[in-house]
């Protein structure tokens, strides 16, 4: 043990309530504390007996396990009489937890106990917070061993949760809720050919136009690429989810539909394989791709070496929109901003009629006007539409003019304890590597969402292939009104949602019509780095009197371009007529 490890608790069981004390430890790991319990501190090769001593010396708190075969074990009782001196010698905390009906030593008699006789369902979790409220103010999040003690038949309500880790070295389901793991081995000759298959992909759904990679705009093109994306899938399948770990990931999602609860499977990829549409992953014997599938919530799960402050804020939904067109050719062409700001204004407004939801337009797509807007108020979301190159943001300087913006300095302009919950990067490529795309740079960089992760944001939506400005707005429209009107919003949910919509939506349109083309239901890529990140909290709804009306107005939007401002429907001809001409652009 070195000199400066500290423990938050150390946990005294018998040996025989082993599988019980597993989960309750487990329950406190995930809340966040550094939990000495012997199974996990305990190395090969260490004596028992002095790391158990060291454990007990370096804890801030003790917790006793009480059950017949506690109080009969010498053991057991050794442990507690050290805790009862560190208590009595340092003031510190000691809480006996009743797991089974026993008489209770009598120094530990008098402490108040948390009982977890017989508790199960809602009981349980409890008890649970019961603990965590005695054993202090709860740290950030980290893995959970299980969410329930063997035996009982209750589960919590809500979303199972699950993670799939995928590498060429091996593969894992893990389930988080009943923490049962499932192994195994990735069939290295389909494998190998995937990265051919996935080009095949990126030739048919992309045309080169100069240095503009645009998604293909004619129905033969929309045509082969759906059955070129699900045989992409198909291999991903076959080569990542061998027979044990497609039968664990199948009864996953199972029962989740059996409980009517969504599956939130976290899809953690190995360097090599990360920029891999893994959202389009069909498992074998089914009929669709993961990100497609009722009742599964696909997102990224992104490990950063630092800890992810979990941002909850206050409702209603407040969204702050970047639109940065730069003028030049360095700035691409020119996007139909006005389209998706009309298109954000109106998957919002439902909820402004019971709410104040509101969305906010910067006048410049800055990092000074981003700053100063975020040091005026707290937004949940921070959208981003411009265009991208994989690691850089096109955003514009103070005269109009092209503004590569890295990651680092995207999070550099967030003032500080001013971090939205979630940032929507609406540009084309920013979930991809620079490794992904070495035309722009010989470095192999994180993207922007795995940058913006690791600088301490939330979770990140963004795009893994260029994205057309109709699917763009589209799906805006589609997550904005999902996280307006949900009673408890989240971006996972929201996400997955609007990609299902809108897939949906375009399959039953005739084959003629021109979104029926955009066949894009993978491009979005939604990461987080915390097990739950809720985008906000609904405040109570205030009751109306009869006359009253709810306060909201269009933000005043000014077009840096003509000049002109409008608090209404935002104008501006020149970027109206360009869009009007020319084919919708890739992002």
């Amino acid at each position: 043990m070195t000199g400066v490890e500290r423990f938050d608790v150390f946990v005294v069981y018998a040996e025989p309530d082993r599988p019980w004390v597993v989960t309750l430890s487990g329950r406190l790991r995930d809340a966040g504390f550094r939990v000495f319990f012997d199974e996990w501190e305990v190395l090969p090769g260490d004596v028992v007996t002095r790391r158990q001593e060291q454990g007990i010396q370096a804890a801030r708190a003790g917790v006793v396990v009480c059950s017949p075969a506690a109080v009969s074990s010498p053991q057991v009782m050794d442990q507690y009489a050290a805790l009862y001196s560190q208590t009595v010698e340092k003031g510190r905390r000691l809480i006996p937890v009743l797991h089974e009906d026993v008489g209770m030593p009598p120094f530990l008699d008098i402490r108040r106990c948390v009982d977890f006789r017989h508790a199960e369902g809602d009981v349980y979790q409890t008890r649970v917070a019961q603990l965590i409220a005695a054993l202090g103010e709860a740290q950030p999040t980290l893995e959970v061993v299980s969410a329930l003690p063997p035996g009982g038949r209750v589960r919590p309500e809500g979303a199972r949760r699950a993670r799939l880790t995928v590498a060429m070295s091996g593969v894992e389901v893990v389930d988080r809720d009943e923490g049962r793991r499932t192994t195994g081995i990735p069939r290295a000759e389909v494998a190998r050919r995937i990265p051919a298959r996935l080009q095949d992909v990126h030739r048919i759904g992309h045309r080169r136009d100069g240095d503009l990679v645009r998604r293909g705009s004619d129905a033969a093109t929309a045509d082969q690429l759906s059955p070129a994306l699900r045989e992409a899938g198909v291999m991903l399948g076959e080569a990542f989810i061998p027979d044990p770990v497609g039968a664990a990931l199948t009864g996953l999602i199972g029962d989740a539909r059996r409980h009517g609860a969504g599956l939130r499977l976290a899809v953690c990829a190995g360097d090599d394989l990360v920029d891999w549409p893994w959202e389009a992953l069909i498992p074998p014997g089914a009929d669709r791709a993961l990100a497609l599938t009722e009742s599964v919530e696909v997102f990224r799960g992104v490990d950063v070496e630092d800890t992810v402050p979990g941002v909850v804020i206050p409702g209603p939904l407040r969204i702050l929109v970047v639109l940065a067109s730069p003028e030049g050719e360095d700035g691409g062409p020119l996007l139909d901003v006005e389209h998706e700001l009309a298109t954000v204004l109106d998957a919002v407004d439902p909820a402004r009629k019971r709410t104040a939801a509101h969305v906010q337009v910067l006048n410049l797509g800055t990092l000074a006007a981003l700053r100063d807007a975020l040091k005026a108020q707290r937004f949940h979301v921070l959208h981003v539409c411009c265009h991208a190159r994989p690691g850089r943001l096109l955003l514009e300087d103070e005269r109009g003019l092209p503004h590569e913006v890295t990651a680092q300095e995207l999070v550099a302009a967030i003032p500080e304890n001013r971090r939205p919950a979630a940032v929507v990067l609406a540009g084309c490529s920013t979930a991809l590597s620079v490794q992904a795309a070495p035309q722009d740079s010989a470095d192999a960089l994180p993207g922007l969402a795995r940058q913006l992760l690791a600088a301490g944001v939330p979770q990140v939506v963004a795009m893994t292939a260029a994205v057309t400005d109709r699917y763009a707005a589209l799906f805006a429209a589609a997550l904005y009104r999902e996280l307006a009107v949900a009673a408890e919003p989240m971006v996972v949910d929201a996400v997955a949602h609007a990609r299902r919509q809108i897939e949906a939506d375009r399959r039953a349109l005739p084959q003629d019509a021109p979104v029926r083309r955009l066949v894009e239901w993978a491009t979005p890529w939604c990461s987080r780095a915390v097990s739950r990140s809720r985008c906000m909290t609904r405040p109570p709804r205030p009751a109306r009197s009869p006359r009253h009306r709810s306060r909201y107005c269009r933000p005043a939007f000014r077009c840096a371009r003509s000049g002109t401002s409008s608090a209404a429907a935002p104008s501006c001809a020149p970027w109206s007529r360009r869009c009007a001409t020319a084919p919708a652009p890739a992002r």
